[in-house]
């Protein structure tokens, strides 16, 4: 999971000529909206220091209006 929230997972590996990149994908939906992140990366340290990041993130209670934009814009 990310932040409490549960998320799905996918991992790719891409084989190029002189290099292997791997991409780990992570899908959830969270009040009605899709959440996708993506981390691509071609050492463990690179993946490591990414999944710090990605262990940060926290979702807030907070429940934009469903016109928020037109009340940030107008």
């Amino acid at each position: 999971n990310v932040g409490g929230v549960e998320f799905w997972t996918n991992a790719i590996e891409y084989s190029l000529p002189n290099d292997v990149l791997y991409q780990k994908s992570y899908s959830g939906v969270r009040k009605k909206y899709a959440l996708l992140f993506n981390l691509t990366y071609s050492t463990p340290e690179q993946l490591a220091a990414m999944g710090e990041i990605i262990d940060s993130i926290r979702f807030s209670s907070y429940t934009l209006p469903l016109d928020a934009y037109s009340l940030r814009y107008h």
